[in-house]
């Protein structure tokens, strides 16, 4: 699969942050695949939110962890707000999908199939936006979901195991920064799920 991208970015910064950002991220799994598949959102329209919210903070991949990841986020029913800009600082460690994970109960079944939307607004500093979502009994996606600006991009999920007892959704987001560790980026995510079969 390839991919054309033009980006006119507003200065230095965001031009590296993009290029950083997308060595790690592809635009979905390819056809036929197993793997939920991430991409920008379509006409297709949705239907109702099965996320009940809030999210819940679960864990983070930050050093020195000494790092107050507290001072990062906040959480208003299913929509969070990230203020990296300036904080810092920290870096993200671990693998290519890395970063902060909130996490809440959600009414699934196995044998459905699910999409989760991500709409993205009051962007300020670097694009584009990193995203990673799971959800019990489906095969998560390989890659992170890149948004560009005010903007949207969907994952969709087929629970194809059973999903257990108390299934969960899970987000992830991966901030962008530049040496020392100094964030780049803030914005506003709201997260809507819905059935599509």
């Amino acid at each position: 699969m390839s991919i054309l991208i033009n980006v006119r970015p507003r200065s230095i910064l965001n031009a590296a942050a993009c290029m950083v950002a997308l060595a790690t991220c592809a635009c979905g799994a390819e056809p036929g695949t197993q793997d939920s598949s991430v991409s920008k959102s379509s006409s297709q329209e949705l239907t109702s939110n099965l996320l009940p919210g809030p999210w819940q903070f679960s864990s983070e991949d930050f050093d020195p962890p000494t790092f107050n990841a507290a001072t990062v986020y906040s959480i208003n029913g299913n929509s969070l707000s990230f203020t990296y800009q300036g904080k810092g600082p920290f870096t993200v460690t671990g693998p290519a999908i890395s970063g902060i994970h909130f996490t809440q109960s959600v009414p699934i079944e196995q044998g459905g199939a699910y999409r989760l939307q991500l709409d993205v607004t009051n962007v300020v500093g670097a694009q584009p936006e990193l995203f990673w979502a799971s959800l019990s009994g489906a095969t998560p996606p390989s890659s992170l979901l890149p948004i560009f600006g005010n903007a949207s991009g969907t994952i969709d999920f087929v629970v194809t195991s059973p999903p257990g007892p108390s299934p969960t959704i899970e987000l992830l987001n991966k901030p962008i920064t530049v040496r020392p560790g100094i964030g780049l980026q803030n914005f506003n995510v709201a997260a809507t799920l819905t059935r599509t079969n």
